[in-house]
């Protein structure tokens, strides 16, 4: 998912790894070692007790138009 379209999809159904999970945050940090910027998403599994999944937005697919 590219950061432009993470605010359509927030609080909405996502894939990550074949499963769904709520779109629930977005997070901003800095690696500092290098410098250098990067976002991660908070997921939330509704199924399984509200755990919460920290992952790259690379890693998940949006499900549908929202």
């Amino acid at each position: 998912m590219e950061l432009r379209e993470v605010k359509r999809h927030m609080n909405r159904t996502v894939q990550y790894s074949g499963s769904a999970y709520e779109l629930t945050a977005i997070i901003f940090r800095r690696d500092r070692k290098t410098g250098s910027d990067f976002y991660q998403a908070e997921l939330t599994d509704k199924k399984n007790n509200g755990s919460v999944l920290i992952c790259g937005l690379e890693q998940i697919e949006s499900e549908g138009k929202p």
